[in-house]
């Protein structure tokens, strides 16, 4: 009975497969065709994105890439869409208050300037439009945020991202899995790069060994996800082990629920259940009060914690703490290096 079912999923599946991949080849045939190639070679663009829909740690790396073009004194500037942000018209942000509202700049793009408040963020879902505008505001590197899908714009290094607690079995085109483009298309990548391997050693490796199939020459590295400290409501943050005996109950609405579940895991907290909701869902006041009873301890994700802010005092008045976990990423050395030699190039 259950080799029946795979059998008619498959039937059903198979042409909604190829009707996804005759669109999307339609859409980059006309993207190649019709949209004017964008191309500035006084500045450089560094591409972070994925062909695998959902997380895949794309945000986190550039704040890492911030981080790492400011130690080398340049002047970076992120190109965003504002995934689900009500705005609609290009904006810039560069200066986070706590009293912004996310949602009209998107929770990525909220995340990213409040962890580099001094960087300005380009929102706009025309990227070659927001492209346009930093290059005139004297930014010397722009880092394109979910930018592998951008084809009309000409970067100098092109970044794909896979989270290493991915299945492979998910490693298929929508409908059936969950890859955005076919595996052919990492031929454009000039970097690939396997994410949280610390959080799933064995299948990173099954998941390079996979990929390496389709693209042999094409470098890969790795990264490893570490959480860094608990931070409170009010923007403190505390060191991980004095949590060590604290029962806690999980919310998140992430790409990559199963990540934070096991980064929670390595900090041995005590978690007695985990509210998975979709990604990037703006939580409603209702549905938390459906979950919160008094007195409880409650953990999030940074993401998370940024829709969450406006529903503090709903936390504060059925005598709940909410933190959010903090995650950093480690890189390789020789991804450092790799990323110093396109810096350096002219």
């Amino acid at each position: 009975m259950l080799k029946l079912n795979k059998i008619l999923l498959l039937l059903l599946t198979t042409p909604l497969q190829l009707i996804y991949f005759i669109l999307l080849s339609i859409h980059q045939t006309y993207l190649k065709i019709f949209r004017k190639s964008y191309h500035n070679q006084y500045i450089k663009i560094i591409s972070c994105g994925n062909i695998v829909a959902g997380g895949s740690g794309k945000t986190p790396l550039v704040s890492w890439l911030i981080d790492f073009c400011i130690i080398k004194n340049l002047s970076p500037a992120v190109l965003s869409r504002g995934y689900r942000s009500i705005g609609k018209k290009p904006r810039k942000l560069i200066g986070w208050q706590d009293n912004n509202d996310w949602q009209h700049w998107g929770d990525e793009a909220s995340l990213l300037s409040k962890r580099h408040p001094k960087v300005p963020l380009y929102i706009d879902p025309n990227r070659r439009r927001s492209a346009e505008i930093a290059c005139f505001d004297n930014n010397n590197i722009l880092l394109l945020d979910d930018g592998f899908q951008q084809i009309n714009i000409k970067k100098n290094l092109d970044l794909a991202l896979f989270d290493a607690t991915t299945p492979l079995k998910n490693l298929k085109l929508i409908p059936t899995g969950f890859l955005r483009e076919p595996l052919s298309a990492l031929t454009r990548a000039s970097a690939i790069i396997i994410g949280k391997t610390n959080l799933n050693p064995t299948n990173a490796a099954l998941i390079k060994q996979k990929l390496q199939k389709i693209v042999p020459n094409t470098p890969f590295f790795q990264t490893k996800y570490w959480p860094v400290s608990c931070v409170d409501e009010n923007n403190k943050a505390h060191a991980l082990n004095i949590f060590r005996d604290t029962q806690f109950k999980a919310i998140s609405g992430i790409g990559s629920p199963s990540s934070f579940t096991k980064a929670l895991q390595e900090c041995n907290f005590n978690v007695i259940s985990h509210k998975i909701f979709a990604d990037h869902h703006t939580y409603k006041k209702q549905e938390l009060i459906n979950i919160l009873a008094t007195n409880q301890n409650w953990i999030t994700t940074e993401k998370d914690a940024i829709r969450l802010k406006n529903h503090l005092p709903l936390f504060a008045k059925q005598g709940c703490r909410l933190y959010f976990l903090k995650m950093d990423i480690e890189c390789e050395d020789d991804f450092k290096k790799f990323i110093n030699l396109t810096l350096a190039s002219t």
